[in-house]
């Protein structure tokens, strides 16, 4: 059975901080059961650090037939994560969640993720049910969402995702 919506998990794990730095620890079975009939199995983990504030990452997802449910941790740092369903990406459909430190969030396979650092030096775990396959790897330009949305300017993105296609059908915000 796969979420069709994604889960918003506020202080998942536990971050112990000090002058030397951090230490989290995670109850795995906890933080897997994302719904009382649904265990997250992850096949592939990803670590992230983005430097720079300002750097948007996505939309990214992996197509049929190894689509990715994702459940990912921000160890550091703050974001706003954007999510976009994958059979009808609209502006209209684009939702947004503020995450920091201690914060999760489970994103179903039918779903592109992105997001946009509002801090430097964000640390973030991408824990997947599926393992990456390039050939299965697919992606929808976001720029656009951000610079009508929140009009943000000097947007630190990747070559490779200035060149996604886009996707999005309707432009009414």
């Amino acid at each position: 059975m796969k979420l069709q919506k994604p889960k918003l998990i506020k202080k998942a794990v536990k971050i112990i901080s000090d002058n030397r730095g951090y230490v989290s620890g995670n109850d795995l079975d906890k933080l897997f059961k994302v719904k009382k009939d649904f265990l997250f199995i992850p096949k592939y983990k990803l670590f992230s650090h983005t430097k720079k504030r300002n750097t948007f990452r996505g939309f990214h997802y992996q197509k049929k037939p190894k689509p990715q449910n994702k459940l990912i941790i921000i160890y550091s740092g703050k974001i706003i994560d954007f999510i976009i369903p994958i059979e009808n990406p609209e502006y209209k459909y684009v939702k947004s969640y503020e995450l920091s430190e201690g914060d999760a969030i489970f994103i179903p396979s039918n779903y592109a993720h992105a997001f946009l650092s509002l801090s430097k030096d964000v640390i973030m775990e991408y824990y997947m049910d599926e393992k990456f396959y390039p050939s299965m790897y697919k992606g929808i330009y976001g720029l656009d969402i951000l610079k009508a949305k929140l009009k943000y300017k000097n947007i630190i993105v990747s070559e490779k995702d200035r060149k996604l296609p886009k996707l999005i059908k309707n432009k009414n915000l």
